[in-house]
């Protein structure tokens, strides 16, 4: 296995998908991929979309599914968006 990239090197990749994607659901695939094989400290990467006002589905995604009764495909976020920290939903 390669070694990891660095975070720039990183960056620059995900920059040149970007630039080279046919469409957004591609570029959300590539770069759960991306991640996925160079951040190694995370198990799990992907991309919640939101769908209405208050609900987030599951988009492109790296990594296993949680194995647990609740579902994480959809789910109702609980307080509002906002940078940086986006805690979207209760876990209870």
């Amino acid at each position: 296995m390669p070694a990891p990239l660095k975070n720039v090197d990183v960056q620059r990749e995900a920059d040149q998908l970007s630039a080279s994607s046919a469409s957004a659901q591609v570029l959300m695939e590539a770069i759960c991929k991306l991640l996925h094989e160079q951040m190694l400290k995370y198990n799990w990467v992907g991309f919640y979309m939101l769908e209405g006002a208050d609900t987030l589905v599951l988009g492109a995604f790296q990594g296993a599914r949680r194995r647990t009764p609740v579902s994480h495909s959809t789910r109702e976020f609980v307080e509002p968006l906002r940078p940086p920290a986006r805690r979207l939903w209760s876990m209870t």
